[in-house]
C-alpha cells in the first residue's frame, strides 16, 4: 500500500473518526491559497489523458459529476431495458410476467419506457452525479487536513438526501478542497482532471 494511503487510514483509525482523512503537506496548501486568492479559481492541473473527468457545477454549493451533468440519456424502450437492465435473455423477455413485474402489456414491449421510472434508476445508478459518488465512496477520502490537523475542506457524499429522493451526491464544501481533492487522488494513483462549469 502507498505511503499516503497509509497515512490517511491510520490518522482516521488512531483519531476515531468514521470519516477518511487526507492530510495536505503546506507547501501545497500555500501555493494553493495564493492560487485561489489571486485567480479566484482552485489550483488545478491539467492532465493530458486523465483517468477521469469530474465536472463541477455551482457556485455556492460545488457539485461533483463524472461526465457531463447536461448529458440527457436517451430513454430505452421496455424491450432494451429488460434485456439490458434486468438481465432477461432476449428469448425470455415475452415470458416474463410483464404487468405484474412491469405495468405492460406484451404490445407495448417495443415503446419507450416510463420517464419517471427510468429518471429514478437514472439518477441513482447511471447519472454523473451517482458516477462520481461512487468513484468517490470507493476511495474513501471525505476530510481534508494540514500538517497541523486543522480541518481546511471536506466532501460531503450524500446517498438519498430526503425521503422519496434517491440520488446521489458529492458535493465539495469550497473550492481549496477541489484542489486537495486533485491531489489527494493523484498521490493514490488516480490522474484526474476538474472542469469548472461556471
Amino acid at each position: 500500500m502507498n505511503e499516503f494511503l497509509d497515512h490517511i487510514y491510520l490518522r482516521a483509525a488512531r483519531e476515531h473518526v468514521s470519516r477518511h482523512v487526507a492530510v495536505i503537506p503546506d507547501e501545497f496548501l500555500d501555493a494553493a491559497d495564493r492560487h485561489l486568492a489571486i485567480h479566484k479559481r482552485p489550483l488545478l492541473q491539467v492532465f493530458l489523458k486523465p483517468a477521469r473527468t469530474f465536472h463541477v457545477t455551482g457556485t455556492v454549493s460545488l457539485q461533483l459529476h463524472l461526465g457531463d451533468p447536461n448529458h440527457e440519456p436517451d430513454i430505452p424502450t421496455w424491450r432494451e431495458w429488460i434485456r439490458d437492465r434486468e438481465n432477461v435473455p432476449p428469448s425470455r423477455i415475452g415470458k416474463t410476467r410483464l404487468m405484474e413485474d412491469y405495468g405492460i402489456t406484451r404490445a407495448e414491449l417495443d415503446d419507450p419506457m416510463c420517464e419517471e421510472r427510468f429518471a429514478e434508476h437514472s439518477c441513482r445508478n447511471d447519472s454523473p452525479s451517482a458516477d462520481a459518488y461512487d468513484f468517490l465512496r470507493g476511495i474513501g477520502i471525505s476530510e481534508f487536513h494540514d500538517e497541523e490537523g486543522n480541518q481546511i475542506g471536506d466532501l460531503c457524499l450524500e446517498d438519498g438526501a430526503c425521503p422519496g429522493n434517491d440520488s446521489k451526491v458529492v458535493e465539495a464544501s469550497n473550492r481549496l478542497s477541489l484542489s486537495c481533492l486533485q491531489y489527494a487522488l493523484e498521490q493514490l494513483g488516480h490522474r484526474c482532471n476538474f472542469i469548472m462549469e461556471d
